[in-house]
C-alpha cells in the first residue's frame, strides 16, 4: 500500500501471490456416518469405480469389507486391515514418503479405529477395559486421535505442499449426543462431544 496526494493508494501487483491451484491438484475429505448396516461399506466401494477416484487405499478395522473385497480388487483397488491410530498413521507416513498410485484412501470405519486407540491407551495406564478409561487420560486419546486427522488433511494437500494429492473417505457409525445446549444431534461416534471437532 502506498500513499497518493495524502490517501492511502491500494497497489495491486501484476500477478497474485502463490502457485494457481490446478484441476489435478483439487481433491476431497469427506466423512458419513451412519448406523451399522445403512450402507457406509457400499458407498466408500463405489468409489473404486470411478476413473477420477480410482484405485482406492481401503483401510479396514473391523473387517466389514469382507463383502466388497473382490469388487475392489477386481477394480484395481487393495484392501488391508488397520487397528488403533498408530497403524492407520504409519499407512499415512508411507502414503506421504512415495506415490504409490492410490488416488483415494478409504478409512472404514474410524469409530473402530478411535475405540482401539481408547483401548490401547487404557493399557497404557493399566485400565480393565476402554470403558474404565477415567477423564484424565482422555487427552491422550483425543491428541492421538487429531493427529490421525491431522494426517488426513495432509494425505488430501498437493503433493508440491508435502502431501500425498490423494481423497480421503472416512466413515464412522453415527450416535446421539447432547451439546452443551441440551440440543440432541446425531454425531459421527467418536466418544461424545469430541466428534464436534470434526
Amino acid at each position: 500500500m502506498g500513499h497518493g496526494n495524502g490517501r492511502a493508494v491500494l497497489t495491486v501487483p501484476d500477478e497474485f501471490p502463490g502457485r494457481r491451484v490446478r484441476a489435478a491438484d483439487r481433491t476431497f475429505k469427506f466423512l458419513f456416518f451412519g448406523d451399522p448396516g445403512a450402507g457406509k461399506t457400499r458407498l466408500a466401494a463405489t468409489f473404486a469405480h470411478d476413473p477420477r477416484s480410482a484405485p482406492v487405499l481401503f483401510l479396514d478395522p473391523t473387517g466389514g469389507a469382507v463383502g466388497v473385497v473382490e469388487e475392489l480388487e477386481g477394480a484395481g483397488s487393495a484392501v488391508y486391515t488397520v487397528g488403533d491410530d498408530k497403524e492407520v498413521l504409519a499407512y499415512g507416513d508411507r502414503l506421504l514418503s512415495k506415490d504409490w498410485g492410490y488416488k483415494t484412501l478409504v478409512v472404514d470405519d474410524f469409530s473402530d479405529v478411535f475405540g482401539r486407540t481408547k483401548l490401547a491407551v487404557t493399557q497404557a495406564v493399566g485400565g480393565p477395559d476402554a470403558e474404565g478409561l477415567e477423564g484424565k487420560h482422555y487427552d491422550r486419546v483425543y491428541e492421538r486421535v487429531r493427529r490421525v486427522l491431522r494426517l488426513f488433511k495432509q494425505l488430501a494437500s498437493p503433493r508440491a505442499t508435502g502431501g500425498a494429492g490423494m481423497h480421503v473417505v472416512v466413515a464412522a457409525w453415527a450416535t446421539e449426543h447432547e451439546d452443551a445446549y441440551a440440543r440432541k444431534r446425531v454425531v459421527p461416534k467418536f466418544a461424545g462431544g469430541f466428534s464436534f471437532e470434526v
